[in-house]
């Protein structure tokens, strides 16, 4: 659920019904990178301001700025300044720190989990929302693929070990969270628990600031992802160029092709700039394999069509012919026929922009304190709106 760096904007504040004086505490993977998981939990800080914050490691300087206000607990663990630079040397070892890890003083216990944080060990009740269960337990082929050998050949050797100790993890939690259908369809395959849908928000709010950004085409499809293979860049270059669409790149904009006059990479950009691109391009290009995937909503809340690989998240938030289009595969040349083919002109804006309200903020915060409250209170999980007195929260952390 990565994406490339931006800044974050805020979730309004909602109330929650339930136990007064409720005290949460959020526990994440890692903070060292800006994807869509860290903006997740900004939100979810935005839902439950004060509520304390607990990570493995933690790197202001690569991570979203506004972390910096918050007090942010990390564990024990050795080799901190290393794993501060790539998080990803720390895999075999996250497990057991988390585990080790025991939150106190807490009504409820929310994990942002896509490896590790739903090993925590708490007597509260343990919500978990989940972007995908690890995916190097149980989508081999594909994280393989995204991996070094040497960090492949670690994690294979000590696979059977870390599933029952992440099956425990997983079958300790209170209730399950899924940012799409795709991942609580894996939940239910990995865990044998079925998982309530609560999509992630745009991170992006359509109205605020903009900066326009300079050397970019009059017509343009925006592509907005970090530097990795899965992200499909290089491909989405080659077949630009194909099908003479420009596309502006933001975020992983180096690739190996020959400059081209098809495709300008901006770098990373801020939220006034991102705001500014997808204001005025003609539609958004998402061709990674992702398990939710912000981008095409963000682009939909500010009323513009998607051109979308037919697979994983996209499927929840794309409409064909609505909001906007499918590719069916990631050969160069169906990719560059259907870009030739994608008119951004036939589609309605202000149906996309309706469309959008049901990732906003709003109803994401409405949804989560729903769910936060249930595992309070053992309710069933309420899909509208929850209403009552705000929660007061601080908790007390090891």
């Amino acid at each position: 659920m990565a994406q490339a760096p931006m800044a974050h904007t805020p979730t309004a504040g909602v109330t929650t019904a339930g136990v007064p004086g409720q005290q949460v505490v959020v526990v994440h993977d890692y903070l060292t990178q800006r994807g869509g998981a860290e903006r997740v939990v900004l939100a979810m800080l935005d839902v439950f301001p004060g509520c304390r914050l607990v990570t493995s490691v933690y790197n202001p300087d690569t991570t979203f700025p506004e972390l910096r206000a918050r007090d942010v607990e990390t564990l024990p663990l050795r080799s901190r300044r290393v794993l501060q630079r790539d998080h990803r040397l720390g895999l075999p070892l996250y497990g057991g720190a988390f585990r080790r890890a025991r939150v106190t003083g807490a009504d409820v216990v929310l994990c942002s989990s896509s490896g590790f944080a739903h090993l925590v060990d708490t007597d509260a009740p343990k919500v978990v929302y989940c972007y995908n269960p690890p995916r190097w337990l149980y989508q081999e082929g594909e994280y393989r693929s995204r991996r070094r050998g040497v960090e492949w050949a670690a994690l294979r050797a000590l696979g059977g070990r870390l599933r029952r100790d992440d099956l425990a993890g997983a079958r300790s939690a209170t209730a399950y969270l899924a940012v799409s259908q795709v991942v609580a369809d894996r939940i239910r395959h990995a865990y044998g628990i079925d998982a309530t849908v609560v999509h992630p928000p745009y991170g992006l709010a359509p109205d605020g600031p903009v900066t326009p950004v300079d050397g970019v085409p009059e017509r343009f499809l925006l592509l907005v992802a970090r530097g990795r293979r899965y992200k499909n860049v290089e491909l989405a270059a080659a077949a630009a160029a194909r099908a003479r669409r420009p596309v502006v790149v933001v975020g992983g904009a180096g690739t190996s092709q020959a400059p081209s006059p098809y495709v300008v990479g901006v770098g990373s950009v801020d939220e006034a700039r991102l705001r500014w691109l997808y204001r005025h391009c003609s539609g958004v290009l998402a061709l990674a394999h992702e398990d939710f995937g912000l981008t095409p909503v963000e682009g939909h809340a500010a009323g513009k069509p998607t051109l979308a690989l037919r697979h994983g998240g996209y499927l929840e938030t794309v409409v064909d012919g609505r909001n906007g289009a499918f590719v069916d595969s990631l050969q160069v040349d169906t990719v560059a026929d259907a870009m030739a083919r994608f008119d951004p002109d036939t589609y309605d804006p202000a149906a996309i922009v309706a469309g959008a309200e049901r990732f906003s903020p709003a109803r994401f915060a409405e949804r989560l304190a729903a769910a936060v409250t249930a595992a309070v209170t053992g309710t069933a999980v309420a899909g509208a709106a929850v209403a009552g007195a705000a929660v007061a929260v601080g908790v007390a952390c090891p």
